[in-house]
């Protein structure tokens, strides 16, 4: 008893304190945290959302610029004949249907031809291509012959065209053309004379079926009784 009197601090106490606090799972940490939580996820989410919609509106105006392009190229100005000085066709080609079968230029002389040398990965032949089927749905049944060449594999062409359902006549040339047909960029345009003589050459997309462009391929079309 003497003990408890002198040292008071020794005495038993009732119901002492915790020491910690005791955890509380839906306390107001965990409120705050699954509140910022929430906060950071909803704006990956949005932000994502925001992007995809950047990304597929980008690829509307790619597409729609490549039509505008396709329906306002300039006009190639075709010179009005004769045409003086032209340079002489070569017919040495070696081209393929796109079924594999061969093809012979040569049977091409004497007519006036529309050749246009292309290729699937060039933008700018694209481009012009829906002005070439206009013109040759507007003058396919007045002489002119058209050949749309790329030096591609049969089947990207193939591939090109069953996307593109263009009905111009499409051919696969092997190798090289030949030496007068040869130019620093596609798409290389010729347009040649029933005389042999290479009576146009524009490099470059261009639109091909405006009214300059119908009246240069009447005027050296051959007429016919």
């Amino acid at each position: 008893m003497r003990m408890r009197e002198e040292f008071p601090l020794l005495q038993p106490t009732v119901n002492p304190p915790p020491l910690q606090p005791q955890a509380r799972f839906f306390d107001r940490r965990f409120w705050t945290g699954f509140g910022a939580g929430a906060v950071v996820g909803s704006c990956i989410v949005f932000g994502g959302l925001i992007a995809l919609v950047l990304t597929l509106k980008g690829g509307v105006i790619k597409r729609s610029a490549q039509r505008s392009a396709a329906e306002g190229a300039p006009s190639a100005r075709l010179p009005a004949p004769p045409f003086p000085g032209g340079e002489k066709a070569d017919y040495g080609f070696k081209l393929e249907r796109l079924d594999g079968t061969p093809f012979d230029a040569r049977t091409l002389q004497g007519k006036v031809v529309f050749v246009n040398f292309w290729a699937t990965w060039c933008g700018p032949c694209r481009s012009e291509m829906p002005s070439i089927q206009r013109l040759y749905d507007k003058v396919k049944g007045d002489g002119v012959v058209f050949l749309a060449i790329s030096d591609e594999s049969r089947e990207k062409i193939d591939g090109f065209v069953k996307k593109n359902p263009y009905t111009f006549p499409i051919y696969r040339i092997a190798g090289k053309p030949p030496a007068v047909f040869r130019t620093d960029g596609i798409p290389a345009t010729f347009i040649l004379a029933p005389d042999g003589r290479i009576a146009f050459k524009h490099v470059g997309s261009a639109g091909w079926d405006d009214e300059s462009t119908l009246a240069f391929l009447k005027t050296i079309t051959p007429r016919t009784n």
